[in-house]
């Protein structure tokens, strides 16, 4: 299982120990095997956004966000910053998106900054990219294992480690994720290709 993750104008120190973490915690998932992670910066003045379900809210364009597809990556996480979340038009409803109807990366996205909070409903505060980066994966993980999704049940009781507790990939291979790998053969195949 391969995460990687985008920072976009986010060099911040205390990255490589975020995603540490959340490495960690997918380490304790069920038949997960074993995990990889990868950072890559980038530095886009402009990441065009859409408008989502509701008026007024909105999330980067799926078309835009798919690009950065990489072969032998399963999960992909875009971290944005508020600054340039709100110069491109964003609004603060949105601390991040999943992308459901992605398959090979399941694609999603945070909004924070490196010292951003958020008060959950268990009163605690935490760091805003660490806790809404952990409720993406475990969203992008489902999607993967097959599982119905219950991110939200979990996270509104303000206890997400029971949810890594429920996400498996013990109860075999689901179709989806037979195509993931497959798709990752393929990736790892036609690299080798190009560079032979």
């Amino acid at each position: 299982m391969k995460l990687h993750v985008l920072a976009n104008n986010a060099e911040w120190k205390t990255l490589p120990a975020k995603v540490e973490n959340w490495k960690r915690k997918m380490q304790t998932v069920k038949g997960i095997g074993e995990v990889e992670t990868e950072i890559s910066y980038s530095s886009f003045d402009y990441i065009p956004l859409v408008e989502e379900n509701e008026p007024g809210e909105y999330m980067i364009s799926p078309e835009w966000i798919n690009q950065f597809w990489v072969p032998g990556t399963d999960l992909l996480l875009i971290i944005v910053t508020e600054k340039d979340w709100k110069k491109w038009g964003g609004d603060n409803k949105n601390y991040g998106r999943f992308y459901r109807d992605t398959v090979n990366p399941v694609i999603a996205y945070v909004i924070a900054d490196e010292l951003s909070t958020l008060k959950r409903k268990d009163g605690v505060t935490y760091n805003r990219c660490a806790t809404v980066g952990e409720h993406e994966i475990q969203h992008q993980l489902c999607r993967l294992s097959g599982q119905k999704d219950l991110t939200h049940y979990y996270r509104d009781r303000g206890d997400l480690n029971a949810m890594w507790e429920y996400i498996t990939f013990e109860k075999g291979r689901t179709a989806r994720r037979i195509a993931a790998d497959i798709l990752r053969l393929l990736g790892e195949l036609a690299k080798k290709l190009v560079t032979s």
